[in-house]
């Protein structure tokens, strides 16, 4: 995918502070989104230097990268339960005021949209990127947008719905250090903090 550098050991506090993923999918009707809205069930890190290691499932996103090869740490984000018959599977991105995101350096994100239906086929950055990082990710079809978490709302793309619906994020720069990090927020019914994923508009 690119190369990238950070060692886990900053990982390691982050994860161990997340909260337990959503056990459902339940919709919310957050203000100013279209059709029905599915926050995450969980998010999951995977992590260069330990290519075999599949991360716990959490409520927080990590993504980061540097100018050495090797230290690359991307975030899984999962969506569950989406009805047969849905339409126009929308990922966007929103934060309620004063949001706190955590960035540094080089922070525009690649997103890629992962084709395979089956969420847990792959748990660790060894099933994504056999290569050992260098290609595209199994299951994803090339580059599905970019962004930078600026506190906005943004809409990354639409594509076909499925039944599950999973996507990988990475800091998208080759040779340039970054970090971007939050806390998602989804329990909070008044408001969105993180990604989302809109239908049926």
């Amino acid at each position: 995918m690119r190369a990238v550098s950070l060692i886990l050991a900053p990982f390691l506090p982050f994860l161990a502070s997340a909260v337990s993923p959503l056990q459902n999918q339940i919709p919310i009707s957050p203000s100013g989104i279209c059709g029905t809205t599915y926050l995450p069930v969980s998010y999951q890190g995977i992590e260069q230097q330990l290519a075999l290691t599949a991360f716990p499932q959490t409520r927080s996103f990590y993504a980061s990268s540097g100018p050495s090869p090797g230290y690359a740490i991307d975030s899984l984000i999962h969506f569950t339960g989406i009805p047969a018959g849905s339409y126009g599977c929308t990922l966007g991105v929103s934060f309620t005021y004063e949001y706190n995101i955590s960035s540094t350096g080089s922070t525009l994100l690649n997103v890629y949209n992962l084709l395979d239906d089956d969420i847990t086929k792959y748990s660790n950055y060894a099933g994504y990127y056999p290569d050992g990082g260098s290609g595209e990710p199994n299951s994803a079809a090339g580059l599905w947008g970019s962004l930078t978490l600026d506190g906005g709302p943004h809409t990354v793309n639409t594509a076909a719905c499925t039944g599950n619906m999973s996507f990988l994020v990475g800091i998208a720069s080759q040779d340039q250090a970054g970090t971007v990090s939050f806390q998602d927020a989804g329990d909070n019914l008044s408001g969105i903090g993180g990604f989302y994923l809109s239908f049926d508009c």
